[in-house]
């Protein structure tokens, strides 16, 4: 099932039910586990920049409907799960797999840079979508 809200700049926002982990959080960007689906939801898990099997991040779980379900974003204006956003500054995904505004740096071996999206006030994220755009840093 897919939700699609129109908000402001001609921005759209969507919404897919997920089965997720117990051990992933409200907030937490997530990737695809693999291409099986779960009644007919996608399985995700954390996103973890160190690990190329879980990048690239697809969207934020936004809720969690039960501990092994939730509702993730993938698109659009997220308000009020991060606080102390920084606009115009950039939103990566950051290594323990929750966005930051500081470019993950590898520590021991290879890490994947993603770009989420950018802020526009201190508590609201615009999701851009894309997930084509990865950059991989070597120590």
């Amino acid at each position: 099932m897919v939700a699609v809200a129109r908000f402001g700049f001609g921005a759209s926002s969507e919404t897919v039910h997920v089965a997720c982990l117990s051990t992933d959080a409200v907030g937490d960007v997530v990737a695809l586990r693999d291409t099986a689906t779960v009644t007919g939801r996608w399985r995700v898990q954390r996103a973890d920049p160190m690990d190329n099997n879980r990048m690239p991040g697809i969207g934020v779980l936004l809720r969690k409907v039960t501990p092994t379900t939730g509702i993730m974003q993938r698109v659009g204006h997220i308000r009020g799960i991060y606080s102390g956003l920084v606009a115009p500054r950039p939103v990566w995904v950051g290594v323990d797999g929750r966005p930051t505004q500081t470019i993950p740096a590898p520590t021991g071996g290879p890490v994947i840079i993603q770009r989420l999206g950018l802020p526009v006030d201190g508590d609201v994220l615009f999701l851009t979508g894309e997930v084509g755009q990865l950059t991989q840093r070597i120590p």
